[in-house]
């Protein structure tokens, strides 16, 4: 039984599309190989940034619960300094957080 004028026979053909059906699985399993590669080396540094942020978050966080503390306890003076090494800490988070997004999104370039 021929598959066609050229003497293949059905069971050439099916072999022919089961072997490119393969063929094309491998390439589309390499593009997604290669695409979560370069979105992991885009976003390890947005990941640092992150992290560090979160860090710098929660000792702003203690550094204004204790500057609250102290400004209950003496009205202002020594409170005040460390009311602003706080804001100065959320805002370092922030900016570092605003790098991640810039990096993640790439709109850093």
């Amino acid at each position: 039984m021929s598959g066609g004028g050229n003497g293949e026979t059905l069971r050439d053909v099916v072999v022919r599309l089961i072997d490119g059906a393969r063929d094309y699985l491998r390439a589309e399993i390499l593009v997604a190989k290669r695409t979560v590669i370069e979105w992991v080396e885009r976003a390890r540094p947005a990941i640092i940034f992150i992290t560090v942020a979160l860090l710098l978050a929660l000792a702003a966080s203690i550094v204004l619960l204790a500057s609250l503390g102290l400004a209950l306890a003496h009205w202002i003076g020594v409170a005040g300094g460390l009311a602003v090494a706080g804001l100065l800490a959320l805002g370092t988070a922030g900016l570092l957080v605003w790098l991640a997004y810039l990096r993640i999104t790439g709109k850093d370039q």
